[in-house]
């Protein structure tokens, strides 16, 4: 397995397009790498691994696989729902209601027996953008042990109101993953998986490659309050969408040791 290239991670704010890319509706199912212009920069050119003599998985829903700077912690990305990971620990895309949503936070409120779970997040007290807090599993107990509800900031722009401050609502998206990440580490979980935050609804005009570079490098990044106990990150790509962005930022293949 190869190393992801920190000093890209380090570097993706200031070598990327300071006009990050909209998201062009009518080209909702045609993403790919290919989608991509010759001349254009984005943050993908910085995330996307070296993939020099790497093989493919035997796991079809494997995407690609990237070994974290610490050289322990192996970070997964899936295609397919969060809901069928099995692990310590899931991370939730949720609104700073921190109740009940839609999409993936209605999917899990549902799995986890709605109303049990939804009490425990009413005592949660809400969560702010850019935060994670979590409660227990409740009827994903044989799933997980833990559910970590982190929220991403809204990128779709309101009637009537300006533009998207996308450089501060991209620095709180990265804030939700490291929070998350803290929380898993108080919760001392081994394995954790994600969805992709900010992915659904609250996405906007936000492109969405553009996004899912963000996570990665939120979640390659090398600081001392990285958790220790976690050795094993999988994050799902749950549309066709989602998993042609996925594979155009970690490059669709499984990198082999050097």
């Amino acid at each position: 397995m190869q190393v992801f290239p920190s000093p890209a991670v380090q570097h993706i704010r200031s070598r990327a397009n300071p006009k990050p890319r909209i998201h062009d509706p009518s080209q909702t199912h045609h993403h790919s790498s290919s989608s991509l212009r010759n001349d254009e920069t984005s943050v993908l050119d910085q995330v996307v691994p070296d993939t020099t003599g790497v093989t493919d998985t035997k796991d079809p829903s494997v995407i690609g696989e990237l070994l974290h700077p610490n050289g322990k912690t192996k970070i997964v990305a899936k295609a397919g729902s969060l809901l069928d990971y099995v692990g310590d620990a899931i991370v939730n895309a949720a609104n700073e209601g921190c109740v009940g949503g839609f999409g993936i936070d209605e999917m899990i409120n549902r799995a986890a027996g709605n109303y049990e779970i939804k009490e425990a997040r009413k005592k949660l007290g809400g969560c702010p953008t850019g935060q994670a807090k979590s409660t227990g599993s409740f009827q994903l107990k044989d799933k997980c042990r833990y559910i970590i509800h982190a929220v991403g900031p809204v990128y779709r722009r309101k009637l009537g109101q300006p533009e998207p401050d996308f450089e501060r609502l991209d620095g709180l998206l990265r804030s939700a993953y490291r929070s998350a990440l803290q929380e898993a580490g108080k919760l001392r979980v081994e394995t954790l998986g994600f969805c992709i935050l900010s992915a659904g609804v609250f996405r906007g005009e936000r492109d969405l490659q553009d996004l899912i570079a963000i996570a990665m490098e939120a979640l390659m990044e090398d600081n001392p309050d990285f958790p220790g106990s976690v050795s094993t990150i999988t994050v799902y790509a749950y549309t066709p969408e989602e998993q042609a962005a996925m594979a155009a930022v970690v490059g669709g293949r499984t990198s082999s040791a050097e």
